[in-house]
């Protein structure tokens, strides 16, 4: 009767392990230590036939039963370990996301306020400029209308003096006529008389 061979797939365990959230190095840590559980096995049984030089078939059969017990412990022990570490890992994760919520929260409130106080410093700042665009728009209306004032008295004073001196003109060549009228008229009176 001939025994199945079986054998233990590293790459399926490393695999499976990282799924879980093994580390790699942790996983292959767990491979060595497997590997020296076995050999360990492995020598005991060829230390108990080499000194017994007779093997029997219950004999076999016992090893082959204690190193499958070995193998089930260790594969046990394995899981307990990748499980210890999947939970811790979530833990870490859920612990590590709660202080990033924190830290986003924090940096929104931080954000709201540096928002709100920049705002509150643009609306000072166009007040400000506000209230001086009326005071420089005051002034300059202030100067404008001196300005408008004093060309108006300048153009009232420019008017007067022209009407008086179309008024001297006027009279000038009233005065004019009404001599050369009186002349003519006197000259014809002369003419007249003599």
């Amino acid at each position: 009767m001939a025994l199945a061979i079986k054998y233990f797939d590293i790459h399926e365990f490393v695999k499976r392990s990282t799924e879980l959230g093994a580390s790699e190095a942790l996983t292959e840590y767990q491979i060595i230590q497997f590997e020296q559980a076995l050999e360990i096995a492995v020598k005991s049984v060829k230390d108990e036939v080499g000194a017994q030089n007779i093997v029997s078939k219950i004999d076999l059969e016992n090893t082959r039963l204690e190193l499958q017990k070995a193998i089930e412990n260790t594969r046990l022990e394995l899981q307990k370990d990748i499980e210890s570490l999947r939970l811790e890992f979530q833990r870490d994760l859920a612990s590590t996301k709660l202080e990033l919520q924190k830290d986003i929260e924090n940096l929104r409130l931080e954000f709201q306020r540096d928002l709100t106080s920049t705002k509150l410093e643009l609306q000072k700042d166009i007040e400000s400029l506000r209230l001086e665009f009326q005071r420089d728009l005051a002034s300059t209306k202030l100067e404008l209308q001196k300005d408008i004032e004093i060309t108006k008295l300048e153009l009232q004073k420019d008017i007067a003096q022209i009407e008086a001196r179309l008024i001297k003109w006027s009279l000038g060549i009233g005065v004019s006529s009404t001599l050369i009228l009186c002349g003519a008229m006197f000259t014809m009176l002369k003419l007249m008389l003599h």
